[in-house]
């Protein structure tokens, strides 16, 4: 069977609207993968040391909050000496 132009289904989308979507898209997760790897790249250089890599202090201190804090928060208390003593380190 020969199909005729009449018989023809008209897009509803231009194909130049269509790459202009694509191109906005394509862009948008290009700026969300940059915005990812500069947020890794800042997280780095905050808790390790760039000429060494090894980790810094205040991954130290982070690390050692945690535990407190889940405590406090579980059991309504707080560590004075310990809190005490991380915050007058820093």
């Amino acid at each position: 069977m020969r199909y005729s132009p009449c018989m023809r289904r008209k897009p509803d989308i231009s194909i130049d609207a269509e790459m202009k979507l694509l191109r906005e898209l394509a862009g948008d997760i290009a700026f969300a993968i940059d915005h990812i790897d500069k947020r890794e790249r800042l997280d780095y250089l905050a808790y390790y040391d760039p000429l060494t890599g090894l980790p810094n202090r205040t991954l130290f201190y982070d690390t050692l909050r945690r535990p407190w804090s889940r405590r406090r928060k579980a059991a309504g208390w707080s560590p004075c000496c310990a809190s005490t003593w991380i915050t007058s380190r820093m």
